[in-house]
């Protein structure tokens, strides 16, 4: 969770996990887990396992190895995006949306492990 956190929010600040929520994913076992820092930002993480094989679906790209990743989103270059969290589609697709529904202000953050 802190590369994430620290990612998302540009600098280390502590946090506290909300809610963790497993979702039904075909493709092994995702969690979102959702927190909020302590001055008040809350955000959402992804924790994926899929089997052999199989690769997760961001928007149009297919990104990540088989095994165990994690996902959040994070402003990119043109820091537009304040507040990004992770949308996840019914088929367990990733995606970002930012503040007021703007997508073009974040950037997928993966971690493999």
């Amino acid at each position: 969770m802190v590369p994430h956190v620290e990612a998302t929010q540009q600098e280390h600040k502590d946090f506290v996990i909300d809610e963790i929520r497993y979702q039904l994913w075909e493709k092994g076992y995702m969690a979102e887990v959702i927190y909020t820092t302590n001055d008040g930002a809350s955000s959402n993480v992804v924790f994926v396992q899929q089997p052999a094989g199989l690769k997760v679906t961001s928007g149009d790209e297919t990104s990540g190895e088989s095994g165990k990743a994690s996902y959040s989103c994070m402003p990119n270059e043109s820091e537009t995006c304040s507040g990004g969290r992770l949308a996840i589609s019914p088929e367990g697709d990733l995606s970002c949306v930012c503040d007021k529904g703007q997508t073009e202000g974040c950037s997928l953050h993966e971690i493999k492990y």
